[in-house]
């Protein structure tokens, strides 16, 4: 479910629904208000660029799905990261998915080498 979804507003139940993240918090990736998100949800496309934004941020978020829980993930992106230097979700705003990656790969080789 949480893979398959390409069209635009089930990408945004999915962001909401399945990875706990709020209006604001898409609001925050894509640099709209959260009353745009709300639109998006009713059934208004979002802009490409906009859309775009999302689609990375789904696929971030199921890359830490397959270590943390649903809520993990949320605050995973929400909290400033040691290895950003901000929020995930500022990263990825500033359309810098790759500069998340890396984050998770460190926090990833962290875990395993503290055996967590």
């Amino acid at each position: 479910m949480l893979e398959q979804s390409d069209n635009p507003d089930e990408i945004v139940r999915v962001l909401r629904c399945g990875f706990l993240l709020s209006r604001k918090d898409l609001a925050v990736v894509t640099g709209v208000r959260a009353r745009t998100v709300c639109r998006w949800e009713r059934g208004k496309p979002p802009s490409m660029a906009h859309e775009l934004r999302m689609i990375a941020l789904r696929l971030i978020a199921l890359q830490l799905r397959q270590t943390m829980t649903r809520r993990g993930v949320a605050q995973w992106l929400r909290w400033k990261n040691p290895y950003l230097g901000m929020r995930a979700l500022d990263a990825l705003r500033k359309g810098r998915s790759d500069l998340v990656c890396n984050a998770i790969r460190e926090d990833e080789a962290s875990s395993d080498q503290n055996g967590i």
